[in-house]
């Protein structure tokens, strides 16, 4: 992979290298999240297929999605938590969750979070990767 990042002409920037090893990454996770948070389905399922074309790890994304949800939840239920997470996010993420924290249903959410540990769990021995997480979000998204 280094030899890959190496031999690369240009710059070599968080992008390049997330998408070298397949790495999801903050800015992915978050723009997944905001989908769902919004209840934008078309959006979610459109959103999916193009990290699964550009070779991104569907069950990194789901795992990376999982904790991001926590996050944005608990921060919802206890705003004492934005200094615990402002030691572990830069600024601009922090201000993204903290955006995303906003969005979020407590009722509905800790739902969304039950039904994408079921996907990670499912997707992990399914020969279709993507199909348990896009069902799971198609039954949560369309149970508005």
């Amino acid at each position: 992979m280094l030899d890959q990042l190496g031999s690369h002409k240009g710059k070599i920037d968080v992008v390049l290298v997330e998408t070298t090893i397949g790495k999801v990454g903050f800015r992915r996770t978050a723009h997944l999240s905001e989908l769902l948070l919004t209840k934008n389905l078309a959006g979610t399922l459109e959103y999916i297929n193009e990290v699964l074309r550009e070779g991104h790890n569907i069950v990194d994304l789901t795992k990376e999605t999982i904790h991001y949800l926590r996050r944005a939840l608990s921060l919802k239920l206890d705003p004492r938590l934005f200094a615990l997470f402002a030691e572990e996010l830069t600024g601009k993420e922090l201000e993204t969750l903290t955006a995303h924290s906003a969005l979020t249903d407590v009722a509905r959410t800790p739902r969304l979070i039950k039904s994408l540990i079921r996907a990670y769990s499912e997707i992990r021995y399914s020969p279709f990767a993507s199909v348990p997480l896009e069902v799971a979000i198609i039954e949560e998204l369309r149970n508005k």
